[in-house]
């Protein structure tokens, strides 16, 4: 039933921003997805920041909800927020950056979210980086590089192709049906 689902949309360029609220109208969805216009940066702290500020929002209207977090990039975290000092940065230090994010991912877990990493850079070679993310933000623990542990690959994948995409999302909504 949609109308059980409801999804709120965020995007991260170079900047992160609020690109729709929570709806459950999917072709609203599809229209505001279509929209989205390429942005040269990937700023990963940013869109965690207003994702969590979503997943409140809704928690507090609706707090017997449970709430997924699906963090869907095609590339390394290359812009941040640099941890609200207002200033945006656009570089290849993707170490640092995904530092920046790190703590924002931890946010959403420990706020009791489930968060989901999806990697559609179309080769593996970054995909590091992500399931990184994840396992930090299940664990509090590691770096940029540290592997995923099998315990939290449920919460990961790295998707080379749109049918990756697709099976990764069927997954989820079968996560949420349960």
């Amino acid at each position: 039933d949609s109308s059980l689902v409801e999804i709120a949309l965020v995007s991260f360029g170079i900047r992160g921003s609020k690109q729709l609220d929570f709806t459950n109208n999917g072709d609203t969805l599809k229209t505001k997805i279509n929209s989205l216009g390429y942005d040269n940066g990937t700023n990963w702290e940013e869109g965690l920041i207003y994702a969590k500020e979503y997943a409140d929002a809704i928690k507090t209207t609706q707090p017997n909800e449970d709430i997924y977090v699906v963090f869907m990039t095609d590339g390394e975290p290359t812009s941040s927020y640099n941890n609200y000092s207002g200033i945006t940065l656009n570089d290849s230090n993707y170490r640092t950056r995904w530092g920046y994010a790190k703590d924002n991912a931890r946010d959403l877990v420990e706020a009791g979210y489930n968060f989901y990493g999806i990697y559609t850079g179309g080769t593996t070679s970054s995909s590091h980086y992500l399931s990184s993310l994840v396992q930090y933000a299940y664990t509090g623990s590691g770096d940029y590089n540290t592997a995923l542990s099998s315990q939290y690959s449920e919460y990961f994948t790295n998707a080379t192709d749109s049918d990756a995409v697709v099976t990764a999302l069927n997954a989820i909504a079968n996560a949420i049906k349960s």
